[in-house]
């Protein structure tokens, strides 16, 4: 990772806005020396500068009625969420039906969680939007954060991406499209666009950072034909710089003592597009035009058809099993908790994200009485970290804000569960459980999804712009423009994705009867060992680890390790051999670096025209370009951090078969995304060259 990548994640730590109150009660910024909202009426200003300038309402129902999928607002500088809270407010009121909005907002300094509740205090007319943006607004951790919002008040979600960090690093970290050579199916994909900016940054004269002519050339980049902007600002750097980008620019009669105000525009016209399906669903043994077959009906390929229809794709889900969730989703609590790195790196933002995004996701679906969702929180002991316990200390996980994960001792162990720990640790107060089998059955309870069981999908052909999946019996099961590869580490069955490692990675449970001291706990517990809060009079303790075994027969051996692995924390418990009622025995799909393969294929064979087999990566590594299977995507390698992982995994793969705002950077994705194996194999192979030539020498 070079230094421009390293800066594109930020610092380690957020640093949070310096606020003074005034004695009207708004916050006013000690570092740019302003104020965050107008002492004359910060509504008022909101709706004349940047509602009613950008004509939002009118150009929202114009695209409703045009059947555009996304209306995209980007701003700069979220400060107390004012605008955003305003524009909610008034896109609810606009009461829409097939437009979806999305509200991307950078902030370099977010202010303290209550700062937050103390500025929206001011606005008792926004309670129902502010305390659901309160409920889960992150104050901390540098990247992308998204948050899908509902008011209390309304049944319509909304869309918030908070870029923390510097504008320009951020902004022109937001992955584009540059694959459009290769996206054939036109209909469903397009070069996504900000429709509307709001630049509401503080003054150019205190904060020039934000009005630079770098940020206003990825500001033009990001823009597209009728693109709209507006800012209280009127200085003339501004001016000249939106207008060297192309925009049209014109001053307007501003808010309050403001003079003027600023409205710019791209110069060509605008164009709506319709993204309506005109699929039909699905029937096995049939050639049938659908907009996504997803292969695979565990938690990755569940969530994935789930994001999709929400945005209007039609699905079908192909499961080779007479039931969803009966391999590694099949447990019946799964634990949510973020896997930790030891440094801020690509890796530790995509894991935090991940995280945050589940316990956000989970929250709001148990909110809607769709799941039951225990966030109960993750106490991780230091005996879970086996040999590399002595290198722990207070400072191992420093670049973790403590409103994500907080050191404890022994005695805060034993607090926070309620049970008797003779270890210290760390706890994750927004980690918990839930019954993954459920959660697949909700993701699927969609009138866009349709599920074919025992229907094991064996080849993969390409042929006319159309993926045709062929069955155990060679027939063609389904037909669409877009797959996506879900099924863990069968996905190696493919030819055109049998060159990824994914493995096979035996775990077992066992189900523990509970005692009259375990019933004690509150949270989970993770030694060597986890052990879940009891459910229905037992406890779920897990799980082993068997690399390249798919062997689901239960082993003795296995449960004594298990019972062991927590036992020795948590003596208090009373669980031995003779609590064992029964247990499962499951298989995951692991990678080599731990993290997932997310994104859309490769084809190291395009050079020579060929969509089918793929060849030994190191003997074509050298001809291996940028062309990818059109329409192909995989979502695998999850691991045991599928809870985690899987929720953001299945937004990443909606977003790029939508062309819509990833909700990945561009140096975290290029973590994730399958074509790192290639690269890496296309650098052993230079490394290899060159130390031959060296030798030769």
């Amino acid at each position: 990772m070079n230094d421009t990548q390293a800066s594109a994640l930020t610092d380690k730590i957020i640093e949070n806005a310096d606020i003074e109150w005034q004695e009207s009660g708004a916050p006013y910024s000690r570092l740019f020396e302003d104020i965050y909202f107008s002492r004359e009426g910060g509504l008022e200003e909101t709706h004349h500068v940047f509602l009613q300038a950008n004509d939002l309402v009118r150009r929202w129902q114009e695209a409703d009625k045009g059947g555009l999928a996304l209306f995209t607002i980007a701003e700069l500088g979220f400060g107390t969420g004012l605008n955003f809270l305003c524009c909610w407010r008034l896109w609810e009121q606009t009461a829409l039906q097939n437009l979806r909005l999305h509200f991307i907002s950078c902030e370099k300094y977010p202010i303290k969680l209550e700062a937050l509740q103390q500025a929206l205090s001011n606005w008792p007319q926004l309670k129902n939007f502010s305390d659901s943006l309160i409920e889960f607004y992150p104050d901390h951790s540098p990247g992308y954060h998204r948050l899908h919002l509902r008011s209390q008040n309304y049944l319509s979600s909304i869309t918030l991406d908070l870029y923390y960090g510097d504008a320009q690093e951020m902004l022109s970290q937001q992955l584009i499209d540059s694959r459009k050579k290769y996206q054939r199916n036109r209909q469903t994909k397009r070069r996504w666009k900000v429709d509307a900016w709001f630049l509401d940054g503080f003054a150019p004269r205190v904060n020039p950072d934000m009005w630079s002519p770098a940020l206003l050339q990825t500001i033009s980049a990001l823009s597209g034909p009728g693109t709209s902007l507006s800012s209280y600002s009127v200085a003339g750097l501004v001016v000249r710089g939106l207008a060297a980008q192309g925009f049209t620019v014109e001053k307007r009669a501003g808010f309050g003592n403001k003079r003027q105000m600023l409205y710019a525009e791209n110069a060509a016209a605008p164009t709506v597009k319709t993204i309506a399906s005109t699929c039909s669903t699905a029937k096995s043994s049939t050639v049938s035009k659908i907009d996504v077959i997803v292969i695979g009906a565990g938690l990755a390929g569940c969530s994935t058809a789930r994001q999709l229809a929400q945005r209007g794709y039609r699905v079908t889900v192909l499961e080779q099993d007479a039931d969803i969730a009966r391999h590694a989703s099949g447990n019946p609590q799964a634990v949510l908790q973020c896997r930790l790195n030891r440094s801020a790196s690509p890796e530790w933002n995509f894991n935090l994200q991940s995280y945050l995004y589940a316990s956000r996701l989970y929250t709001l679906l148990a909110q809607s009485g769709d799941i039951e969702w225990h966030n109960c929180g993750v106490l991780t002991l230091d005996s879970a970290y086996g040999n590399t316990r002595k290198k722990l200390n207070n400072k191992s996980y420093e670049h973790y804000s403590s409103r994500v994960l907080r050191r404890v001792s022994a005695l805060q162990s034993s607090a926070l569960s309620g049970v008797e720990i003779a270890d210290n640790g760390f706890f994750l107060p927004h980690g918990g459980w839930l019954n993954p089998v459920a959660l697949c059955r909700m993701y699927l309870q969609h009138p866009l999804i349709s599920v074919h069981l025992n229907t094991k999908a064996e080849r993969l052909q390409y042929e006319g712009s159309t993926w045709h999946v062929y069955a155990e019996n060679n027939d063609i099961s389904a037909s669409a423009a877009n797959v996506v590869i879900a099924n863990s580490y069968c996905a190696a069955n493919f030819d055109q994705s049998s060159m990824y490692p994914v493995m096979p990675l035996r775990g077992q449970v066992s189900y523990l009867k509970t005692t009259e001291n375990s019933t004690q706990l509150t949270c989970v517990v993770c030694a060597e060992s986890y052990i879940v809060p009891a459910d229905g009079g037992r406890h779920s303790v897990g799980a082993s680890y068997v690399k390249n075994s798919t062997d689901t027969a239960l082993s003795t051996q296995e449960h004594q390790q298990n019972i062991a692995g927590i036992s020795g924390q948590a003596t208090s418990l009373g669980l031995d051999d003779s609590a064992v009622l029964s247990g499962r025995a499951s298989i995951r799909g692991s990678t080599r670096d731990h993290m997932p393969i997310l994104g859309q294929l490769p084809d190291p064979n395009n050079w020579h025209g060929i969509y089918g087999g793929a060849q030994d990566l190191s003997a074509k590594s050298q001809a291996l370009g940028n062309d990818f299977f059109p329409g192909l995507y995989l979502n695998v390698g999850h691991g045991s951090h599928g809870l985690a992982t899987t929720p953001l995994a299945a937004e990443y793969i909606a977003c790029l078969i939508a062309g819509e705002p990833a909700p990945l950077q561009k140096i975290v994705a290029a973590f994730i995304e399958p074509q790192r194996f290639i690269q890496r194999a296309q650098r052993e192979r230079i490394r290899d060259l060159t130390a031959a030539q060296n030798n030769s020498g």
